[in-house]
């Protein structure tokens, strides 16, 4: 079982082998947008164990999607942002409700859960899914879970 620690060391092992590749390839990062992907999946190499209870990790996703629920909400109350606001706070409620009965390296250590949730991010720029899904694949690796 690894560390926070450990699991720190692979990512950024992982990551510069993964900004080497990239400059192989041609693709040079300038320093913020690759600062920027590094703490994307500085980020995500510890969100495997969100479904740990005393995890720094799901305390910081738990603070940041409650508060993203109440701005939803407040969102569809007070300037009429439509339902889907409504049913975005009910979705984040019924997730971290549902965070309760996850098992440790359960749905969460898995390569699907990986992609599901870094794909969103191809939105914001295609380096910060990478680097997320670096991030959340070199804590599989290193749990002995990637396969």
């Amino acid at each position: 079982m690894s560390g926070y620690r450990m699991h720190l060391v692979v990512y950024a092992l992982a990551a510069f082998a993964a900004t080497y590749l990239l400059a192989r390839l041609g693709y040079f990062l300038d320093f913020r947008v690759l600062g920027v992907s590094m703490l994307v999946g500085l980020c995500y190499t510890l969100l495997p164990d969100i479904d740990v209870p005393s995890s720094r990790m799901r305390e910081v996703v738990s603070k940041v999607l409650l508060a993203a629920a109440l701005l939803c909400m407040l969102a569809f109350i007070f300037w009429g942002r439509g339902i889907v606001m409504a049913y975005a706070a009910l979705g984040i409620v019924v997730f971290l409700y549902l965070l309760w009965f996850t098992k440790h390296r359960g749905i969460f250590h898995t390569v699907y859960a990986g992609l599901v949730l870094s794909l969103p991010l191809w939105l914001l720029s295609p380096f910060y899914c990478l680097y997320a899904f670096v991030g959340f694949s070199s804590h599989l690796l290193s749990d002995g879970k990637f396969f």
